[in-house]
């Protein structure tokens, strides 16, 4: 009788639909503030450990509300585009060989890219011993070579792409230490004939010993290296503004994340070096 009643009556139908629909939104609302901010990053990428955002993260869960933050690190690039795709993150740091894979997976850019403003680049560059015979980077035909972690843009997808585009695909042999800085000494040892990592590591990690001891036989084009992956969604413009407050704001002191801007991407320009593998 009771649903009888309701269907027969068109004004009180209205007006139990509308008091649903309050229902909903009052509940999604609630439930949007008491979400928990996830931030993804790929390990062994930009940052090294998730210890490094913490402050960051700390920060936008404060001012977005949020009951909680996680940093949620990814193993693999096509994992973490995974993840993001799924909308299973607010906020990811996401280098290129990631975005290439988004890019592919979805077919279109992710819903929202901004750059940092201090223009953080990455180069990669390949080295050999000094009194190594390889000259030129076709000497690296059917050679092995160091590299310091299988995730890394600039010490793993770029230079692979480099050597590839001058010797062919499979044309050489690929070695990674235990630790990603352990790549200078295994060309140092000779378990590798060369060795390729990001151009910052080998001007500013080279432990002083190896400095006269080696060379650089190539480098690569330098790209835009850090993009922050904003959600789309009612919240994305609050999570912006606390993003770009946190870069100015005096009292969190310093910070790896020193200021962002909005980018728009012309991605076959930006990415024409990388190739999804």
């Amino acid at each position: 009788m009771y649903i009888q009643r309701i269907s027969a009556s068109g004004t009180r139908r209205k007006i139990i639909n509308a008091a649903v629909v309050a229902a909903v939104l009052f509940f999604s609302y609630g439930n949007t503030c008491a979400e928990t901010l996830n931030i993804g990053i790929l390990k062994n990428d930009f940052f090294k450990s998730p210890e490094e955002l913490r402050r960051f993260a700390a920060y936008v869960q404060q001012q977005n509300k949020y009951t909680g933050y996680k940093i949620i690190e990814s193993d693999s690039p096509q994992g973490f585009a995974e993840t993001i795709s799924e909308k299973r993150v607010q906020l990811a740091f996401i280098s290129v060989y990631p975005a290439v894979l988004m890019q592919k997976y979805l077919g279109k850019a992710p819903d929202m890219i901004v750059s940092t403003h201090d223009t953080i680049y990455i180069k990669s560059c390949i080295f050999v011993l000094k009194d190594s015979p390889v000259k030129w980077v076709s000497d690296l035909k059917d050679k092995t070579i160091a590299f310091p972690s299988r995730h890394s843009t600039g010490g793993y997808y770029l230079p692979v792409e480099y050597v590839e585009k001058v010797v062919g695909t499979g044309h050489f042999k690929e070695l990674f230490p235990d630790k990603w800085d352990d790549v200078f000494t295994q060309v140092y040892l000779k378990k590798a004939d060369a060795g390729a990592t990001q151009y910052t590591d080998y001007e500013d990690v080279l432990p002083p010993l190896y400095r006269s001891v080696f060379r650089t036989v190539a480098e690569t084009e330098s790209i835009p290296g850090l993009f922050l992956y904003i959600r789309s969604g009612k919240e994305k413009k609050k999570l912006i503004r606390s993003v770009l407050s946190f870069s100015s704001d005096r009292k969190t002191g310093e910070s790896v994340i020193n200021g962002f801007s909005p980018v728009d991407f012309d991605w076959k320009t930006l990415y024409k070096s990388v190739t999804v593998r």
